[in-house]
């Protein structure tokens, strides 16, 4: 039994605090309960805009979190 619960609680950690998600913008549900998200998100996206400025025809689509392909 106690071996079940330490496997239960190594499933639960992974996914609240390392598993991305992608229901809520690849982002784990630990950033989004603690409000770390939107940080995350901006950080990201100005990432993205400027890897899409550097090399424009590599950046076609949108990326996975719908940042449009046109800055």
């Amino acid at each position: 039994m106690e071996q079940a619960r330490r496997w239960v609680e190594r499933l639960v950690a992974r996914y609240n605090v390392e598993h991305l998600h992608s229901s809520i913008p690849f982002v784990t549900s630990d950033d989004r309960q603690r409000g770390r998200d939107g940080a995350l998100l901006a950080a990201r996206r100005a990432f993205y805009l400027r890897a899409r400025r550097r090399t424009p025809l590599r950046w076609t689509g949108q990326t996975r979190d719908g940042i449009p392909s046109a800055p």
